[in-house]
């Protein structure tokens, strides 16, 4: 005997009427009306003339690919004729035009942000963008974007981190947190030392800020150094050597305060898990 058809359920989300079109609203929209030509003869049973009752509209998402180009920028220089004739030297004016953002390289703005945003946001390491470039046929090995990554940082970012860092400081809340880590070649160190990286975030007052810093170690004193002038807040968690920022005011992280309740929730009896107790209270 055979087996009933198995039904299986939708899932899916249903959406609330408008809900797409909002969602695809920021969209560009190309549209392309269908028409029939002219040579269709009109109404199959008496041949008289149509008209566009109604549409139907189809939407569907079209992908553009990443599209690459070489862009030339000519400088025009230029020079007096009767100078060049007559006299020694020639007077020369040079057309004004951007300056390049990487000198003596191919990079331009758009090819260093989409690297960071590859290597950061994705994240891609460089050794599988130099793989996607060599399949649109370009050849920019890793140790170039290697190069292109440390130059923007040294020369773009760092100014604006060190923006972000003074506004960030002069806030009344600073939320601070580290965690260990290790880096397998830097010079003179080994690749099993514990290195730190902090991480210090505004509140909910004005654009959120959060801001990393890397250090080769874990001390009181490179958060010190970090917050210098700041006087306000400062929640994070039961590390001893936030002490040392003497003009902060430590403040209990709420996170980590409950996260001792959850681990004592979890050492009663299943049964007594989701009933009324002192633990869950907290």
């Amino acid at each position: 005997m055979d087996a009933p058809p198995e039904t299986i359920p939708d899932t899916r989300r249903k959406k609330t009427p408008g809900q797409r079109d909002a969602a695809l609203a920021h969209l560009p929209v190309e549209r392309i009306v269908y028409e029939l030509p002219d040579s269709e003869p009109g109404c199959d049973t008496c041949h008289g003339r149509l008209h566009v009752m109604s549409t139907e509209i189809h939407r569907e998402l079209q992908v553009i690919p990443a599209q690459v180009k070489v862009l030339e920028r000519v400088q025009q220089v230029y020079a007096c004729r009767p100078w060049e004739r007559d006299a020694l030297t020639t007077p020369i004016k040079t057309a004004p035009m951007p300056r390049p953002v990487y000198p003596g390289s191919l990079a331009s703005a758009s090819l260093l942000a989409f690297t960071l945003h590859q290597k950061f946001t994705e994240p891609w390491p460089l050794y599988r963008q130099e793989q996607e470039w060599a399949r649109l046929g370009i050849p920019l090995s890793r140790q170039t974007l290697a190069h292109g990554v440390i130059y923007a940082t040294q020369t773009w970012l760092t100014p604006v981190y060190e923006a972000l860092k003074q506004t960030l400081v002069a806030q009344d809340i600073v939320q601070a947190d580290e965690t260990t880590l290790t880096v397998v070649q830097e010079p003179g160190r080994t690749a099993t030392q514990k290195s730190s990286m902090g991480l210090y975030r505004s509140g909910r007052e004005g654009p959120p800020i959060v801001l990393y810093e890397y250090q080769p170690g874990r001390h009181g004193a490179y958060a010190r150094q970090f917050l210098a002038g700041f006087q306000g807040d400062l929640p994070c968690d039961g590390y001893a050597d936030y002490r040392e920022v003497a003009e902060a005011t430590l403040v209990g992280c709420w996170a980590h305060a409950r996260r001792h309740f959850v681990d004592a929730l979890h050492t009663l009896p299943a049964a007594a898990r989701d009933g009324p107790s002192a633990i869950r209270e907290g």
